[in-house]
């Protein structure tokens, strides 16, 4: 992909010998996020970052080594670079180190050394590490319910969906808590809405189901029912899976397998395996049906679709559809078994072992028992374990042994790329964000219907009894169609053919010529078209990245009345992206968007209020914009709505007003809400004084990175306010805020070194943060500097001050490059 500004600003950066910039440099072209995907050029970024001594850097070396990715694997070295992250308190590498010895990998597995990894990473905060600790006292060896509630809990409190849904299981089966169907159906409901299946399953089949209060789910339709008219097999698929969710008062059976059928015929894996289930539960109208239901699962193994492999080799095996082929059986269970899924495993070991579909293989019936083994209780005295054993030497099984631990290494290089994975997904959405710029990784192109398909749906010779032959013969027609009518100028197929090539169905995906397709419909003047060209060229997808020319198209869309073209066009205006910096077009393109109910363009028409940009300022209609945007839901129009309140700007000062929308935002997570919170309750603004509250919400804030919410808790730990006193929170509290530039945070650190209180003494620290305090502009830093000083050697003062130049000379850089300009 196009290298984006982004990315050049911190390639500079990191070259000037700044550390985070290079940790953030090597993270890009690990994931081809801004810049082209390259391996060594990550090592390479990571290393000059860990050779600085960025925990990050050295967390993320690490597990470049344990990958084997621009570097030579070397497992050994990798744990000594996370080891190195762990001394200097990295969360990351903390929970990382717990998946080694959890799993066993480059070291002796040991559940209690992994306990005590994942549990320094819980009690920093860290959601997974939570939930993970979690687990290992719920079960097994360690079981301890009220450990295990508790870390539930936090996770929970933090969204963590499979925490969420553990918490509601133990209310939901009195275990160690009471019993307690209402907080179950809160804890499976707020786990089903990010897509947890087991707490869907929990609420629609469970008693928990009948307290559970459904939502409206008119948004959620909404957002994808456009699309999935337009024939969008994605959305199509997202819209049945809402009308499936028992979630939702607008649940329809009908709709959904209508639905999962259409995405089916658009070659959607797991709506393919969706419809082949309503096949065979009746679902449709009609009797169950059966060939159908092979053949949709046919399609849907052949993409790769472990459970639709599994059960297919499950139906050949036992013969429901009257129709048994043990060859075809062992085929779909093997190719399920080498895409990781747990079900079949034993089935497979027997046929393997009894020569079922298969020549005997005793090897290889030891070895897939191995890993059936891992997910089933087994009782002592197993038949078929006993049967390998007696057919199995020794050597042969220290073999098989030796290829099972291979696949178990392998697994758990696919847990710690998992996690890192999450980790570094959660933190480019930030990264952006903070820059104020699109995410340049999404595909902007939203396809409209696909013909190919449309032709499949209304071919009156496809039905039930048709093979998937002739559904390919019909796609290949009708793709042929598309391009027939693309090329005599139906913006509509061109549109349609461009949507081909982005996704590669049909024919060879090519993003330039899906531009090229697009540009031709954009040119006819066909409004979708101009807006998703303007998308193209402001990201830099099948064509040269041009602000100037996504602008232009943008403009083009936004006359016709596309929304998201509105919205985009009046962003580059306000930011002189691409064009000339003028409020009060962008205020007029905010207003178009708003009408058609954006609520983020009516946010920013607050905004615009707010400060007096291209309109007279006007706290009244700031109020009021602001107000439309938060009733949708926009956790910045509430914070803000509710600091107006608070001020009592534009309206009478109300607190209680204040404090509910500081709730409202605090509650999606807004940082400054959970700070402004945490204030109004440690000090008694508008509220009763209440420490333990203001505690909770100081924390939330602090966890999420607010510097001054981590100086106000750690004299929160200090002063035994809302918690007991606890000097060594205090200090890692303090040590966060000081790392982010809090220069209070920073003198009372360095004293506290200097004391040795909640810390062992140490004068070079207190030296560096009572240095690191006067150079933020605090001169009552420079006595107590200099005292410092004296007690230690010039050659550690000189080493000190020589690292304190080295930050100073890029401070100004990482200035502008986080300050969202």
């Amino acid at each position: 992909m196009e290298k984006d500004d982004s990315f050049e600003d911190l390639l500079r950066s990191a070259k000037a010998g700044d550390a985070e910039a290079q940790s953030i440099v090597g993270l890009m072209y690990y994931y081809g996020e801004g810049a082209e995907q390259d391996d060594k050029e990550a090592a390479k970024w990571f290393r000059k970052a860990a050779q600085q001594g960025l925990a990050g850097g050295e967390r993320l070396l690490g597990l470049l080594y344990l990958f084997g990715r621009g570097v030579k694997q070397d497992r050994d070295e990798g744990i000594k670079y996370l080891l190195r992250a762990c001394k200097q308190g990295d969360v990351a590498a903390k929970h990382f180190m717990g998946i080694i010895y959890q799993r066993g990998y480059g070291v002796e597995r040991d559940l209690n050394k992994a306990a005590s990894w994942f549990c320094g990473a819980a009690l920093d905060g860290d959601a997974e590490a939570q939930y993970v600790f979690g687990t290992l006292h719920h079960e097994g060896e360690m079981k301890n319910h009220a450990t295990a509630y508790q870390m539930f809990s936090d996770a929970a409190d933090q969204g963590h969906a499979e925490a969420q849904y553990r918490l509601g299981r133990m209310y939901d089966s009195g275990e160690w808590v009471d019993q307690d169907f209402k907080k179950a159906a809160f804890w499976y409901r707020e786990a089903a809405r990010q897509g947890c299946e087991n707490a869907e399953i929990s609420l629609r089949y469970g008693e928990a189901g009948r307290y559970h209060k459904p939502l409206d789910g008119s948004k959620e339709l909404k957002r994808y029912r456009e699309a999935a008219l337009q024939g969008d097999a994605q959305a199509q698929y997202k819209l049945a899976c809402i009308y499936d969710n028992p979630l939702y008062k607008q649940r329809d059976e009908a709709e959904a397998a209508r639905w999962f059928k259409k995405a089916a015929l658009q070659g959607h894996a797991e709506a393919q395996y969706q419809h082949a289930h309503n096949c065979r539960g009746g679902l449709i109208t009609g009797p169950r049906l059966l060939k159908p239901m092979l053949r949709w699962l046919h399609k849907a193994a052949e993409q790769g679709h472990k459970g639709a492999q599994y059960e297919l080799g499950w139906e050949y095996h036992t013969a429901h559809n009257g129709d048994r082929d043990l060859k075809k059986a062992f085929k779909w269970l093997r190719k399920a078994a080498d895409e990781n899924s747990e079900h079949g495993l034993r089935l497979l070991a027997q046929m393997y072992a009894y020569g079922k579909g298969v020549e005997p293989d005793y090897e290889e019936a030891y070895y897939w028992l191995s890993f059936a083994e891992e997910y089933e209780e087994f009782y002592e005295g197993d038949i078929l374990r006993k049967k390998l054993d007696g057919e199995l030497s020794e050597s042969q099984r220290e073999k098989v042994d030796q290829r099972v631990q291979q696949r178990k290494d392998a697994w758990s290089l696919a847990a710690l790329l998992e996690q890192a994975n999450r980790r570094a997904q959660a933190f480019f959405k930030e990264f952006w964000k903070s820059r104020g710029v699109p995410d340049p990784n999404p595909i902007p192109i939203q396809p409209a219907r696909d013909k190919a398909v449309l032709a499949v749906q209304t071919d009156a010779k496809m039905d039930y009894d048709d093979t998937p032959e002739d559904y390919d013969d019909a796609e290949a027609d009708a793709i042929e169609a598309i391009w027939e009518a693309a090329n005599q100028g139906d913006a509509q197929a061109q549109l349609d053919l461009a949507a081909l090539y982005f996704k590669g169905n049909g024919v060879e995906k090519n993003g330039r010529f899906a531009a090229e397709w697009i540009r031709k419909a954009a040119e006819q003047g066909y409004a979708q078209a101009q807006y998703e060209l303007g998308a193209l060229y402001y990201g830099g997808y099948g064509v040269e990245l041009d602000r100037t020319a996504a602008a232009e198209w943008y403009r083009k869309a936004a006359h016709q009345g596309i929304r998201l073209a509105q919205f985009s066009l009046a962003a580059m205006c306000e930011y002189g992206v691409g064009v000339d910096k003028d409020y009060i077009e962008a205020m007029k393109w905010y207003r178009e968007a708003a009408l058609q109910g954006d609520e983020n363009a009516c946010l920013a028409i607050g905004a615009f209020y707010y400060y007096g940009h291209g309109v007279d300022q006007d706290f009244v209609e700031a109020r009021k914009w602001y107000k439309k945007s938060a009733l949708k839901g926009v956790a910045f129009a509430q914070y803000l709505l509710a600091d107006m309140y608070f001020k009592g700007e534009g309206v009478d000062q109300d607190y209680k007003e204040a404090k509910k929308w500081f709730l409202k935002a605090a509650d999606q997570g807004d940082v400054r809400a959970q700070y402004r919170l945490g204030r109004m309750y440690r000090f008694g603004e508008g509220v009763k004084q209440d420490y333990a509250e203001a505690h909770k919400w100081m924390l939330a804030a602090a966890e999420q990175g607010s510097e001054e919410a981590q100086y106000r808790l750690a004299f929160m730990y200090y002063k035994a306010q809302g918690v007991d006193e606890d000097k060594a929170e205090t200090v890692k509290w303090l040590l966060r805020a000081s790392h982010k530039g809090h220069t209070d945070a920073q003198y009372t650190l360095a004293t506290m070194y200097g004391d040795g209180e909640g810390t062992e003494q140490d004068f070079e620290e207190s030296y560096y943060w009572f240095a690191r305090a006067h150079e933020s502009g605090l001169e009552k830093a420079a006595a107590a500097r200099d005292e410092a000083a004296g007690k230690i050697t010039p050659q550690q003062k000189e080493a000190i001050d020589e690292k304190l130049a080295e930050q100073l000379k890029n401070k100004r850089i990482i200035e502008l490059l986080f300050s969202g300009l």
